[in-house]
């Protein structure tokens, strides 16, 4: 630019210096713009999912009288699994006159029917004429032939700490302890030194559909799904971390909202320039 007199302008003119440090900082307002707004868009997919969730589960849960969500359960193994609601340790199973006992994680089934809970983990099973016998280290555990409870004997009524039970070919019962091998009466009232040791009974693999049905009897009814969609909405399903993830996706949509009326305002300024 040529001023009226003829006579270059200087670099030093104050009007240069203002025109260039306004574009310097028109320069610096647009980048730090862009830096808003990338990080904008950034945390808006990155908290898309969760405010999706906590969306979704909020609106069932406003409705969970509507939807019966407090009367309906879970049964999914998998979600059951993720909850916890499984066995720790894998099952122990007898064939026994036709039957299963399966012993799960304290539980005792018969045939994935519950007979018996709070059992330590037994060591055998056999079928006497009327009864069937499952012996843990410190217990018998007497049932029906149809699976009904009858007796738990323990301490006196049993000769010492049982490693092993098997079935004389009399038809008498016969455990193995720590101080020796015993047969009992036929009222399982006494106990005498037995002067031979049949096998001892041993468990057996499971088959796949009576598997699932006994985890079916061990998981019961299941999980409300009321109390699976609140987890869900806190996060706690997530884990001990899930609810500040769930945090973090409401601080994110705090941030969005900011970020948004922001440049909201820097376009209703563009517009009215």
């Amino acid at each position: 630019m040529v001023p009226d007199d003829g006579a270059p302008m200087s670099a030093d003119d104050p009007d240069t210096a203002v025109r260039a440090r306004n574009t310097s900082s028109r320069a610096r307002a647009r980048a730090s713009w862009r830096k808003i707004f990338a990080w904008h868009q950034r945390v808006g997919l990155a908290a898309a999912v969760l405010v999706a969730i906590l969306a979704v589960t909020g609106v069932l849960l406003n409705h969970t009288e509507r939807l019966g969500l407090d009367e309906r359960h879970a049964t999914q193994g998998w979600l059951l699994d993720w909850y916890g609601v499984a066995p720790s340790r894998d099952p122990l199973a007898y064939r026994v006159d036709g039957h299963w006992l399966i012993w799960l994680d304290g539980r005792l089934l018969f045939d994935a029917a519950p007979i018996a809970h709070d059992l330590a983990a037994p060591v055998g099973a056999v079928a006497l004429d009327s009864l069937l016998v499952v012996a843990t280290p410190l217990e018998l555990v007497l049932l029906t032939s149809d699976g009904a409870l009858v007796e738990r004997m323990a301490g006196s009524g049993l000769p010492g700490q049982i490693d092993a039970v098997g079935r004389s070919e009399s038809g008498r019962l016969v455990v193995t302890t720590n101080v020796g091998a015993f047969a009992a009466d036929e009222a399982l009232l006494s106990w005498a030194p037995a002067a031979h040791v049949p096998d001892a009974s041993e468990p057996e693999p499971l088959p796949d559909t009576a598997m699932e049905e006994a985890l079916a009897a061990y998981r019961g009814e299941g999980l409300p799904w009321e109390r699976v969609i609140l987890d869900l909405h806190s996060g706690r399903i997530f884990g001990p971390w899930g609810p500040w993830l769930m945090d973090a996706a409401a601080i994110g949509l705090l941030f969005l909202s900011g970020t948004g009326f922001l440049n909201w305002l820097r376009l209703r300024r563009r517009r009215h320039r």
